[in-house]
């Protein structure tokens, strides 16, 4: 990293970022340059009548710093800090997916340390957390998400594959969110209130698995009912 002198003062780039600090940095598009001063003002104190000063060039390179400080380039996940520990992806509970759902729903820069929350147990990660520890946990995460809805696209009704990038659900499960997972909750506990808990702590392998079987079958009877009146 590299300091910033302008009018004989120093100001530092960081090195890494706080969970807080990246929530409130993120919630302004990096993408918009009419954002750029204020970023800048609010990862490194620099006054706005400072910023105006800043020629093109360095303002341009200084944002290519704070682009990959926002979003590193990482791609192993931290499968362990500060004593806590990675969950094992493949004993995901329903409910843990249905909640990182709705983190994602709710956009990472107003729900990150839910998310991470999730990711490494069931405290909230202290202060001292950086988005450089966990970026590489959460894209891994995304990953396997991506996985889970490509193998499951006829239960969600996708019919391509969704790309890595894609953060957000598909459109069909994005409108409403909350009751999408609220129905597929109530279907696999029976539509018994009392059965939810039990359900949303089974693995979610096992759910999905149930969910596809089941809405195979439910196809399969209507296309048979359909067939029976063609022949009436």
């Amino acid at each position: 990293m590299f300091n910033l002198v302008i009018r004989e003062q120093e100001y530092k780039v960081p090195k890494e970022i706080k969970l807080k600090k990246w929530m409130e940095v993120t919630r302004h598009d990096i993408k918009l340059e009419l954002n750029h001063p204020r970023i800048i003002h609010m990862l490194m104190d620099i006054p706005y009548d400072d910023i105006k000063d800043i020629p093109k060039g360095t303002k341009i390179m200084l944002m290519s710093f704070i682009a990959n400080l926002l979003y590193p380039v990482v791609s192993i996940p931290n499968k362990k800090i500060r004593g806590k520990e990675l969950i094992n992806f493949d004993n995901l509970t329903l409910g843990q997916f249905i909640d990182l759902e709705m983190c994602i729903a709710n956009k990472l820069h107003t729900s990150v340390i839910d998310f991470v929350t999730i990711l490494y147990g069931s405290n909230t990660p202290d202060k001292k957390w950086t988005i450089q520890e966990v970026w590489g946990s959460i894209t891994f995460y995304l990953k396997y998400r991506e996985n889970i809805f490509n193998s499951y696209k006829n239960l969600f009704g996708i019919d391509n594959n969704i790309e890595p990038e894609e953060l957000e659900l598909t459109e069909k499960v994005k409108q409403d969110v909350s009751k999408t997972w609220y129905d597929i909750i109530l279907t696999l506990a029976d539509g018994k209130f009392l059965n939810i808990d039990q359900v949303t702590e089974r693995p979610l392998i096992e759910a999905l698995n149930w969910l596809a079987w089941n809405k195979e079958k439910m196809e399969e009877k209507i296309n048979n009912l359909k067939k029976q009146k063609r022949m009436l």
